[in-house]
């Protein structure tokens, strides 16, 4: 009943070498399933899909201090307690389940001459619509509710408030997973950097040679003079050998990792 204690029973312990006494026992509990990879997998498993469906890319050195689930969770709120902390996707692709790290894979090429594909040889005039999220819309402030592991187990919360924004608007993040106050912390940074730095959407066509483009891709394409990534976050299909693209511009150096060592008074030993 108390996180953190567990009950354990020795039968027909020799204590004579103790001097007769029962002695002062020490455990190191260890977990077989530690990686973000295994957690995975393992709810993909329960929610029926079938092993050779899922495919788990870039994410092999990321470990978990601890992982709980509790009430009726769904499959998908489980994986999405994951995606609060550690920055992966996933989407369908050829019949398979693929979860990858944001930013990482084989970026596809998109000619600037390919975009805005229309039936016609002629070319769409619009060839590329931007949308920009308005400062409004996004967050002063991110905050992130944890299982806290420098306080005996008990809720956390941490948060980051954005410097020299006028609007209130809060983002309110929810994981089961165990983390250092420091570790959390980092992780509000990280997630503030990721609303502001990824705001631009991109909306285009493509023909038919860009098939494999699907939901998860990443695209390099033509923007203000220079070539950006963009994370294909949705494929509409249209007029045969047609497609219509939605994506989103990323930043790489977004999804570093930001290191934090702070005090029990919260704060900033090391920044």
């Amino acid at each position: 009943p108390y996180r953190g204690l567990a009950y354990i029973v020795i039968k027909n312990l020799d204590i004579a070498k103790f001097g007769n006494r029962v002695p002062s026992l020490s455990f190191e509990v260890k977990f077989a399933e530690n990686k973000v990879t295994s957690i995975i997998k393992n709810v993909s498993l329960d929610a029926g899909i079938p092993d050779e469906k899922i495919m788990i890319e870039g994410m092999d050195t990321w470990q978990v201090n601890g992982f709980t689930i509790s009430g009726d969770k769904t499959f998908r709120s489980q994986i999405e307690a994951l995606q609060a902390v550690y920055p992966f996707d996933g989407f369908e692709y050829d019949g398979k389940i693929i979860f990858r790290e944001k930013g990482t894979g084989t970026a596809i090429d998109i000619d600037s001459d390919d975009l805005g594909a229309s039936e016609t040889d002629n070319k769409n005039k619009d060839a590329l619509t931007v949308v920009r999220t308005p400062e409004i819309d996004l967050p002063k402030t991110v905050k992130l509710a944890y299982i806290s592991k420098d306080r005996d187990y008990q809720d956390g919360t941490a948060s980051y408030t954005r410097a020299g924004t006028n609007f209130a608007n809060e983002v309110s993040l929810d994981t089961s997973l165990l983390l250092s106050d420091s570790d959390a912390q980092a992780i509000v940074e990280r997630r503030m950097k990721e609303y502001w730095a990824n705001r631009t959407t991109f909306t285009f066509k493509l023909p038919n040679k860009y098939a494999t483009v699907q939901a998860g891709s990443l695209i390099t394409l033509p923007y203000n003079g220079r070539r950006v990534n963009a994370l294909v976050s949705n494929v509409s299909y249209g007029s045969p050998g047609l497609s219509e693209i939605t994506a989103d511009l990323i930043y790489n150096q977004t999804y570093s990792s930001i290191n934090r060592i702070i005090n029990e008074s919260g704060t900033d030993i090391q920044p």
